[in-house]
């Protein structure tokens, strides 16, 4: 669907629901990363540690203009714990599975399915 197009929910906050889910967020150190052969930045990463004990991961990155927001888990540990999807249970713990706008600023979701070892849904910053 092409940016014109889009529909974006306003939201207060993108993380919110998740923040009320959790029982710990830590900050960890050492950012920002750049990673020259890749040529992007990686800057910062959230760890937060769910109710039912998951563990999630928040990474923002840039590549020069282009700002992501990935949302990620392991495959392993989530598969255990849960028979739905991570989208269905990223919803559920207070996620947006849709493209929201935040203060003016857009960002578009895609659910990026398995990566390595990871499930794996993004924001684009539009």
């Amino acid at each position: 669907m092409s940016k014109e197009f889009r529909i974006y929910r306003k939201v207060e906050t993108m993380f919110e629901g998740l923040l009320t889910n959790s029982i710990s967020c830590e900050l960890q150190k050492g950012y920002p990363k750049f990673y020259p052969e890749d040529s992007y930045t990686e800057d910062n990463v959230v760890l937060m540690t769910m109710k039912d004990g998951l563990v999630i991961e928040i990474c923002d990155w840039h590549d020069g203009d282009i700002y992501v927001r990935d949302i990620s888990v392991e495959m392993v540990a989530f598969d255990k714990a849960n028979e739905c999807s991570f989208e269905k249970y990223a919803v559920s713990m207070g996620l947006y599975a849709e493209d929201i706008e935040v203060h003016g600023v857009k960002w578009h979701y895609v659910n990026q399915g398995k990566k390595n070892s990871f499930y794996r849904l993004q924001y684009y910053m539009e």
